[in-house]
């Protein structure tokens, strides 16, 4: 069955004030902060997706392979991402977080975290566990309607530690 207008319209908002409310009303660390949307949104697909191709990422960011490695260059100079070759391809090169950035992300993951856990902390937790189901589904339909090649956001089964993803998508305990 198709969903009615009134329900599309419905989880926009509703999805929308989450992403407000939970997510950016946490603000960045000052080496973030302060950058323009670009490049921080190239920050935060290095973030998710580390070690990926320049190629990789102009992609995800819907722009051609020059104006992404501009936006690279940029975020190189301002110390927050590295360059590396890829062993595999001597034309290319692979994104990965410096320290510095690193510890950036890091901080800001927390605190997300805490500000989504003081959220959800008076919830019934049989509410939560479907509305995590839920999200995972429309995360999971949504990510192969953008990225129909590739798993670039695997959904995890509840419960499972993971303190990263490696940029092959499989888990690195650390």
């Amino acid at each position: 069955m198709k969903p009615s207008q009134e329900q599309i319209e419905h989880l926009r908002r509703s999805l929308t004030m989450v992403m407000r409310n939970v997510i950016t009303s946490v603000p960045p660390p000052p080496s973030m902060a302060k950058l323009p949307m670009m490049q921080f949104k190239c920050l935060q697909l290095v973030i998710e997706r580390e070690g990926s191709k320049l190629v990789d990422i102009a992609q995800a960011l819907g722009v051609a392979l020059p104006s992404a490695s501009r936006l690279v260059e940029r975020l190189v100079r301002q110390g927050l991402v590295e360059r590396k070759p890829d062993p595999y391809d001597r034309r290319a090169v692979r994104l990965t977080l410096t320290e510095r950035s690193r510890e950036a992300a890091s901080q800001l993951h927390s605190e997300r975290l805490a500000h989504l856990s003081d959220c959800i902390k008076e919830m019934d937790p049989e509410l939560l566990n479907k509305i995590i189901e839920a999200l995972d589904v429309l995360a999971a339909t949504s990510n192969q309607l953008h990225f129909p090649e590739e798993d670039a956001y695997p959904i995890l089964p509840i419960g499972l530690n993971v303190d990263r993803l490696s940029s092959e998508n499989t888990i690195v305990h650390q």
